[in-house]
């Protein structure tokens, strides 16, 4: 992009914008637009099962089960430049490059029987969301405007105003599964189960890029990944009994990366500042619950999962800064898992079980070398 550019923004978010659109602002400058929407929601999708005791064969069963299956792919990025090829030229007063990304699944399954002899009762709801956004500059030549043909003697040059490079990232997967199951002289069985996993990687990059004597320059991005999850098992029977649940919640190959590898960026008298900002949030309760006049037996457990990484990348960069120079990368993360199981047994063995199991991996770096 060469020539009198008073302003460059590209965008990608989820409130709505326009694309490719340049209004003309006086004789020889133009101020150019560049914005997609982007927002993807899944509402809550309910599967609810009921089944009362039928006779069939002589034999009193209930049967119900319901699954709620959702997944979200794809991303949202802008990017400006090229990895290969001739590089970009920008002038312009100030330039602002940014994508946002909301991914949200809402999910619930259900399931309810009875039954004289056997009754048994499912619930399970699995989702995904698996992205790829950011927004680069790769390969890229920021300066000032130059100074318009004719201009009378002793017109101040233009200046490069402020750069920014943003990316927003946000998924959350809220879902409950819960299934009950009673038998008034036969064996009662309500199993919950959830599976969760979230696989967002977010970069911000000006690799390989120039920005000459700007007002400030700032790249950030950030991401945030939440699950929350129930899954609920409850039986009751006049014989044996179970209840079962398990939630399995993974936060997987979570990366965000602001990238400026191989850039050589000035400031006047502004800040340059490089920031990844992670936050991932599993919070889940595992809960089963049995009653019975004979055995009864009640088992839950959960298992959270999350690995990432989180790093700022300066290697081969030059930074000079008329202000403030900060390259930081910040991780935080919460789990909050509670699994139960219940037991009661009136003439009978009753087993209460619970299993709750946490792995975190995720690393942090900042990284400045040449």
């Amino acid at each position: 992009v060469e020539g009198a550019l008073r302003r460059l923004e590209v965008g990608i978010g989820p409130h709505g914008g326009e694309l490719g659109r340049a209004d003309c602002v006086g004789p020889g400058r133009t101020r150019h637009v560049h914005r997609i929407t982007h927002r993807r929601q899944l509402p809550v999708l309910v599967r609810l099962a009921v089944a009362r005791p039928r006779d069939v064969v002589n034999l009193l069963k209930g049967l119900a089960g319901s699954i709620a299956v959702n997944t979200i792919t794809g991303g949202a990025r802008a990017v400006v430049g090229n990895t290969s090829g001739p590089r970009v030229g920008i002038k312009a007063d100030s330039v602002a490059v940014a994508s946002e990304e909301d991914n949200q699944i809402w999910s619930l399954a259900g399931a309810l029987t009875f039954g004289n002899k056997t009754a048994v009762g499912g619930a399970v709801t699995a989702n995904v969301i698996v992205v790829s956004s950011g927004a680069e500059v790769l390969n890229t030549d920021v300066t000032a405007r130059d100074l318009p043909a004719g201009a009378p003697s002793g017109t101040e040059p233009p200046v490069l105003g402020d750069v920014t490079v943003t990316a927003d990232s946000t998924s959350l997967i809220g879902t409950i599964a819960v299934a009950g199951a009673v038998s008034a002289d036969g064996t009662g069985v309500g199993v919950g189960l959830s599976g969760n996993t979230i696989t967002a990687d977010l970069t911000v990059s000006m690799a390989g890029s120039t920005v000459t004597d700007a007002g400030s320059v700032t790249l950030r991005a950030t991401n945030d990944r939440t699950i929350r999850s129930l899954g609920g098992g409850v039986a009751g029977s006049g014989r044996g009994a179970g209840g079962f649940a398990g939630t399995l919640n993974l936060l997987l190959s979570n990366d965000t990366v602001v990238n400026l590898d191989g850039a050589d960026i000035s400031t006047r008298s502004g800040d340059i500042a490089a920031l990844a900002e992670a936050t991932g949030v599993i919070e889940t309760l595992a809960v089963a619950v049995s009653a019975s006049q004979d055995t009864s037996i009640g088992g839950a457990a959960t298992v959270n999962v999350s690995a990432g990484l989180t790093q700022v990348s300066a290697n081969g960069a030059l930074l000079a800064a008329g202000g403030a120079l900060t390259l930081s990368a910040t991780d935080a993360l919460t789990i909050r898992s509670l699994a139960g199981g219940v037991a009661v047994s009136l003439g009978g063995t009753g087993v209460g079980a619970a299993i709750a199991a946490n792995v975190i991996t995720n690393d942090t770096l900042v990284a400045a070398n040449n």
